[in-house]
């Protein structure tokens, strides 16, 4: 056994930092530190091997203990500004990000003014200098600041800003005079930086986002743009796989177009937007992917701004083009390393800043392969396609702590749930419980003594709820083809007392037979709600049946949510729908099979409505305010029988099987 010394043991713990392994440097450092005592250095070096393992609060706590007993060392200040911003503590951590002056590195972006600082105060009939002072994004992030600022001030505004980004300020309101960087501005009483307006104004985060879009383009470019993308077919979706090489966290947070290789699937037209060093690499795409290179036609960010609102949607690394997106109110998909920028938080889909955009973070350091998986999905519900099946990683070694499932008192009743599956668990675990848009439609379809069948049932996140309804005297019939799921579907139904559910381990199609469910990693995050059975060559045989097989006295519901294969458990459900004729709620979020099922379901003698409801319920039973699925519905159909008295309200009725749920 080796016996280090002090010295030792901290240089090793250094060494083990450069290295990226985090958990080797803890340990060494704890050791060091098992007295509660030590050099400051040694904390300093325990808090940043904590935060970078995504530990924040606790990061920050050490963070806070080293800035009380050192206030003069401004860099423990920066650090700990960066640890509360990313935890949503606005209100010390504007006051400890002010100390980004005192930073060697940042030094040269104070101004050296001699006009004091504008620390928010009412200030009419003086002038008010404001300049920009670091990246392009962040100026696209600040800028929406200026009119809150200068109606708070009452000062005369004085806007100094780089070239390149002029234009949008002269389109913004409340400003009386721009002057260029470089350019010696005219006379004025007080200044401020951009980003230290956050501290003079006493930003929360309910103030955010404030009016959107707060930035616009010029028109002549949206009108070349809209030419010059009209004969593309859609979806376009622009990419942006890199930012500037000189910031400081690039090696983090860029990545390389060969990479997003997962992306490419037919129906869809990327478009690459990048520019700077890596801009080449759209000569050479991922196989299967459309590209088209818009980079040299990219003359500024006029340009930019115009492809963004022209194209569906863009997909960026954190760079400033993301900024110009929000700032424009335009859709963007982020991807976000494990610990990132201090701007975009912890835990979050969406972001406060910007409600068009969506984050897709690393689940572990340097993952992005996971980001780009999930990323595929989405793409693919967007663009109607169907879903990306990738080659099974090499199985990961067992965790010595292996997750497992999380028992909570939810709006309907008693639930296990799997708290790493992206909708049902998470939305069980945060808001207890999920899409509760959809549950309360069926409070009103469905009553004592109903018969319902539910097909895709899950964890039993309805089904709990609809064995409620119906009551003793009723029935539910539950299908659920995914063995761990379908286990949990039967705890949640004993947990609540639930006698009147049959319970199916099987699949619901066209005739008898088996299908096969992939092999899933039940321990790792996914969407164990969005597995599509289709085309599957490998996995756990489960037998499928037609539901004409099910002897059922009546049927008031018929609820089907199977990834696509709908149209398959209706054919196979023929002869019941005849007899019983049902009240049908079927998913339809697959546009290229959507017209197909509309014609079926029109055959059957049903007219249908379109039901699009989003997963957050700002009144959900746990009260939590922040909204992790912004942007995100369920897209369903609630059909009728066509001679059914039930009337429909609220509803947009589906026009035809071309009629799309978003169509105007």
């Amino acid at each position: 056994m080796t016996v280090l010394s002090a010295d030792q043991a901290e240089r090793q713990a250094r060494a083990a930092l450069a290295a990226d392994q985090l958990e080797t440097a803890e340990t060494l450092l704890r050791a060091l530190l098992a007295s509660g005592r030590g050099p400051l250095h040694l904390w300093s070096l325990l808090a940043s091997a904590v935060r970078r393992q995504g530990r924040i609060e606790e990061a920050a706590s050490i963070q806070k203990m080293l800035v009380e007993a050192n206030p003069g060392h401004f860099e423990l200040h920066f650090d700990l500004a960066e640890s509360l911003l990313l935890l949503g503590d606005f209100d010390r951590g504007w006051r400890e990000y002010h100390y980004r002056y005192r930073l060697q590195h940042t030094s040269h972006l104070e101004r050296k003014v001699q006009a004091p600082r504008w620390d928010g105060r009412p200030i009419p009939g003086k002038r008010l200098l404001i300049h920009d002072e670091q990246g392009y994004g962040d100026t696209f992030q600040f800028i929406r600041m200026l009119p809150w600022a200068k109606e708070k001030s009452g000062a005369h505004l004085v806007l100094q800003i780089n070239a390149e980004q002029i234009a949008f300020a002269r389109r913004l309101s409340g400003i009386d005079e721009i002057v260029l960087r470089g350019e010696l501005p005219p006379p004025f009483d007080l200044h401020c930086e951009m980003m230290s307006l956050p501290m003079a104004l006493g930003l929360q985060l309910a103030d955010l986002p404030g009016p959107m879009p707060y930035l616009s383009g010029d028109k002549r470019r949206l009108a070349k743009w809209k030419r010059r993308l009209a004969k593309l077919p859609r979806p376009l979706v622009g990419l942006v796989w890199a930012g500037r090489p000189e910031h400081l966290n690039d090696a983090n947070r860029s990545v390389t177009l060969a990479s997003l290789a997962p992306l490419a699937m037919n129906g869809v037209t990327f478009l690459a937007v990048q520019k700077g060093p890596k801009a080449d690499q759209a000569k050479s795409p991922p196989a299967g992917m459309t590209l088209v290179d818009l980079g040299p036609e990219i003359e500024d960010f006029e340009d930019s701004a115009a492809i963004v609102s022209v194209i569906d949607l863009l997909i960026s690394v954190d760079s400033s083009p993301v900024h110009l997106a929000g700032a424009l109110n335009r859709p963007a998909w982020v991807m976000l390393p494990f610990v990132a920028e201090w701007r975009w938080m912890m835990g979050r889909e969406d972001t406060p800043w910007y409600p068009s955009v969506r984050l897709f973070r690393q689940t572990a350091k340097g993952d992005w392969g996971g980001v780009l998986r999930r990323m595929a999905s989405e793409l693919a519900r967007l663009a109607g396609q169907p879903e990306p099946v990738f080659a099974a990683a090499a199985p990961a070694p067992v965790p010595a702590i292996v997750p497992v499932p999380a028992l909570k008192d939810c709006r309907h009743g008693r639930m296990l749930f799997l708290p790493n599956d992206l909708y049902v668990g998470r939305s069980l675990d945060l808001y207890g419980e999920f899409s509760e848009a959809e549950a309360q439609l069926f409070e009103s379809l469905v009553g004592p003594g109903d018969v319902v069948v539910e097909v895709g049932a899950n964890i039993g996140a309805h089904t709990v709820h609809l064995a409620k309804k119906v009551g003793p005297g009723g029935m539910v019939h539950a299908f659920e083809p995914q063995r761990v799921i379908f286990q949990l579907l039967c705890a949640n139904l004993a947990l609540n007392g639930l006698f009147n559910v049959r319970t199916h381990h099987a699949a619901a199609g066209r005739q008898p037979g088996s299908l096969l469910v992939p092999p899933l990693d039940y321990r790792a995050e996914n969407n164990f709600g969005g597995i599509s059975l289709c085309d599957v060559d490998r996995g756990e045989e489960v037998a499928m049946v037609p539901l004409d097989a099910l002897d059922v006295p009546a049927l008031r519901l018929l609820k089907i949510d199977v990834e696509g294969m709908e149209a398959e458990v209706l054919a196979g459900a023929r002869q019941m729908i005849a007899r019983h004729r049902p009240i049908l709620y079927l998913e339809n979020d697959r546009r290229e099979k959507s017209a197909d099922l509309i014609r079926l379901v029109d055959r059957l003698g049903y007219a249908c409505w379109w039901h699009t409801p989003p997963l957050f319920n700002p009144d959900n039973f746990n009260r939590h305010r922040d909204n992790i699925f912004a942007g995100t519905v369920s897209i369903n159909l609630l059909c009728l029988p066509k001679e059914s008295p039930l009337v429909v309200e609220g509803f947009r009725q589906v026009a035809g099987p071309d009629d799309w749920f978003d169509a105007q």
